[in-house]
């Protein structure tokens, strides 16, 4: 994880709680790295692999709020949000027909 992302958070608008809510994006993205064992520079790299890992956190997190961090570190490193599920899985089936 880029060691940049702290300070992008904190000059977020849409954080409100700054310490607190980027001390929970932070750990947060640490714990998506350690339980997949993966680099979310990587992931957010590649939209497939982004996808992909948006997928099952979405089966594994009822609140969102792994897809919001990882959804918050595509932002950054990317420049651009990444689409909803929807939108993409559109994309994709279109794109191989």
């Amino acid at each position: 994880m880029n060691t940049d992302y702290k300070d992008f958070l904190i000059n977020e608008d849409s954080i409100w709680s700054k310490k607190a809510a980027v001390s929970s994006r932070l750990s947060l993205a640490r714990k998506i790295e350690q339980q997949f064992e993966l680099s979310l520079d990587e992931v957010v790299s590649d939209d497939i692999l982004t996808y992909c890992l948006l997928r099952v956190l979405k089966l594994r997190d009822h609140h969102n709020n792994r897809q919001n961090v990882l959804r918050k570190y595509y932002l950054y490193m990317n420049g651009r949000e990444f689409p909803k599920l929807a939108q993409f899985e559109s994309k994709l089936i279109l794109k191989n027909r």
